[in-house]
């Protein structure tokens, strides 16, 4: 499987075969327990494999074979601290767009939004964003399943390096965004 992920500037990527399941830096690997105050948490130790792509991304990969599910987490550095002065909100915005339809790269079609939608839920694949300031992170959630694992990977890879922007949906968007500040602000 590869993933073409050169359309972003990438920082980590990690990759885990269990939702619940979390990738530490190596160092931390080995901690068993973690002292929360009142009383002390047993964490399960994990196997983290560490290795770079051909793309020079940095991934962290932990396997839990017990639990039929793949979390695949982008952390990209594009946080809003590089939203350029009088357009905060930009990383966000762009977040989300990047998950409303796919642009047309050689043999491969321009996918519609709703159709990206059919195609997400016919596969149970879950997409979240989220924006902090010093980076956006893109998830998804399948099973790993052979089949739906490879399909996955493929509209993972084709969200981050394809997506549309398309003019008419930024327009939408952006009337929606203005429409609930204006809300908010009475």
């Amino acid at each position: 499987m590869k993933i073409n992920l050169s359309g972003w500037a990438l920082g980590w990527a990690w990759l885990t075969l269990a939702p619940w399941v979390w990738a530490a830096p190596p160092a931390l690997a080995d901690i068993k327990t973690i002292d929360v105050g009142i009383t002390a948490v047993e964490k399960t130790a994990q196997r983290i494999e560490q290795f770079r792509s051909a793309q020079g991304v940095e991934v962290l990969f932990v396997a839990a074979r017990d639990i039929p599910m793949v979390d695949l987490a982008i952390e990209i550095d594009a946080g809003s601290r590089w939203d350029p002065k009088g357009l905060e909100g930009l990383a966000g915005f762009a977040a989300s767009l990047s998950a409303k339809g796919l642009r047309a790269v050689e043999d491969r079609p321009a996918i519609a939004e709703e159709e990206m939608g059919r195609a997400m839920a016919a596969l149970a694949i879950q997409r979240s964003e989220s924006v902090s300031q010093d980076r956006t992170s893109i998830r998804y959630r399948f099973l790993s399943e052979a089949s739906v694992r490879q399909k996955a990977v493929v509209w993972a890879g084709r969200h981050l390096s394809e997506p549309a922007f398309d003019q008419q949906i930024f327009e939408r968007e952006r009337s929606r965004a203005v429409s609930g500040l204006k809300e908010s602000l009475t």
